[in-house]
């Protein structure tokens, strides 16, 4: 069997690994944030609203999410 031939080997990840990995990359991605932020601004107030935006995008993906379960339920009752 030559190289080319050979099964590659699974790479196994431990949750710890991938808890790692999020971590760093948040941390890059919050300093970005920060190194972004105007100097006339609270701090405070900057995170505020980088948290409300979360937020209101989270509710909005869940919103959606919920009415396209909904639609989807609602079609199977029909026989559609």
């Amino acid at each position: 069997m030559t190289d080319a031939e050979e099964p590659k080997a699974k790479e196994s990840h431990t949750l710890a690994d991938h808890v790692y990995g999020l971590d760093l990359e948040h941390t890059h991605d919050g300093y970005a944030h920060g190194a972004e932020m105007p100097e006339t601004v609270s701090g405070l107030a900057y995170g505020a609203g980088f948290v409300a935006a979360t937020a209101l995008l989270h509710g909005i993906g869940i919103g959606l999410g919920l009415m396209i379960g909904q639609v989807g339920r609602s079609a199977l009752h029909r026989g559609a």
